[in-house]
């Protein structure tokens, strides 16, 4: 009998290839919110729990400063919200590439259990005709 062959291997390798690459996409962009995610607690923690102050003569400029991480904290959450929708329409294209991908996966696996089936059956076919001529040789 024949070796198992799946006639869309090629296209499967092709399908294996655009949701790595459509993963690689959507990673990027997740980090990039994750990191800004990151920077705005860190942010916030420090402004919960500022350092004591011991100089009021620097009392100013720590205002100052702590306006300043407010305004960095907005600035950031403005940036996640305007990556928000590219990074849905990542998410999005990298769950239909996985699923393309698993889809011809689950027919391959199909078609190897229908191969080993048939392979079987033949084995048997085989290996009852030969012990049939035998005992009728014998």
């Amino acid at each position: 009998m024949r070796n198992f062959s799946y006639r869309y291997e090629k296209i499967l390798h092709l399908k294996s290839f655009i949701r790595k690459q459509r993963e690689l996409e959507f990673s990027e962009i997740a980090l990039i919110i994750e990191k800004m995610r990151g920077k705005i607690l860190e942010y916030k923690e420090f402004l919960e729990n500022p350092p004591q102050i011991s100089d009021s003569s620097l009392d100013l400029e720590y205002r100052r400063y702590f306006d300043a991480i407010a305004a960095e904290i907005k600035f950031l959450e403005n940036e996640i919200e305007k990556l928000t929708p590219e990074y849905n329409r990542r998410k999005e294209k990298y769950i239909a590439a996985k699923k393309e991908e698993r889809i011809l996966e689950k027919l391959k696996e199909k078609r190897y259990k229908s191969y080993i089936t048939d392979y079987f059956k033949e084995e048997s076919k085989i290996l009852d005709e030969i012990s049939t001529r035998k005992f009728y040789e014998s």
